[in-house]
């Protein structure tokens, strides 16, 4: 594997990889962690900045150490419906691991990631392009989140790489551009382009953090763009083998 360690100190641990790999590397170095301490509650977040070859190194440091901290904020907003749920409490919380990225492209740079998310991924009509940061839960967890990497975005991900849903890579790529302009545009375009989904829909309204999902008649601030993800870094991305059967 292409990887060159940098920090390995405590439990802080930083390697440089090939770009398409970093998502990858990262899931399965947590998903390795997850299997040796099974027994016991365990937590960890990673984040992956996925920049140029000549992007400055210490900017693409200090980015993923805001986004393996964006990861942990999730944990503790998703904290009461966790306990709601009887998956943790504020003495015990919920051990799951989670994973967030961000494709570095020219011009859209900014150093703090919650001002350069919310300009580039919140619409006009309140709508949200991203699920991340995901969680990585372990195999035997009944309850899954929404944002699940192995149940939304990785399915998201194949049914675009592996042509699970018959349509054309360009319409795909269109489709990225689309959705930054909003719910009823995106509707409008499924339209015309007779873009058949099936049963998925490209906005979805999470409810209350969980597995159950509205319709797109909720109001538009609560929904999130279900292949966005996916879209964004399908050419930055190649999977890798699992740990086990997920």
């Amino acid at each position: 594997m292409p990887l060159r360690p940098i920090v390995s100190a405590g439990d802080d641990i930083c390697f440089i990889t090939y770009g398409q790999l970093g998502i990858e590397c990262a899931r399965l170095f947590i998903q390795y962690l997850q299997e040796q301490n099974e027994k016991q509650s365990f937590e960890a977040c990673a984040g992956v900045a996925i920049v140029k070859h000549k992007f400055p190194f210490w900017l693409a440091y200090e980015l993923s150490e805001q986004l393996c901290s964006n990861a942990k904020k999730r944990l503790k907003a998703d904290l009461e419906n966790w306990e709601r749920l009887g998956m943790g409490t504020k003495e015990s919380p919920y051990d799951s691991s989670l994973i967030d990225w961000q494709l570095v492209k020219e011009g859209d740079f900014q150093f703090d990631i919650d001002l350069m998310r919310r300009s580039l991924y919140e619409n006009e009509d309140g709508s949200y392009l991203l699920q991340r940061p995901y969680y990585l839960q372990r195999q035997t967890d009944k309850i899954r989140h929404h944002a699940s990497y192995q149940f939304s975005f990785l399915n998201a991900m194949k049914a675009i790489v592996n042509g699970e849903i018959e349509t054309s890579r360009s319409k795909w790529k269109a489709l990225l551009d689309v959705y930054h302009q909003g719910v009823e545009a995106v509707a409008q375009w499924k339209i015309q382009q007779q873009f058949d989904i099936g049963p998925n829909q490209l906005f979805l309204a999470p409810r209350d953090g969980f597995s159950v999902y509205g319709t797109e008649d909720d109001k538009k601030e609560n929904l999130v763009a279900y292949y966005y993800d996916a879209l964004e870094v399908m050419d930055y991305f190649i999977p890798l083998s699992e740990v086990k059967e997920w």
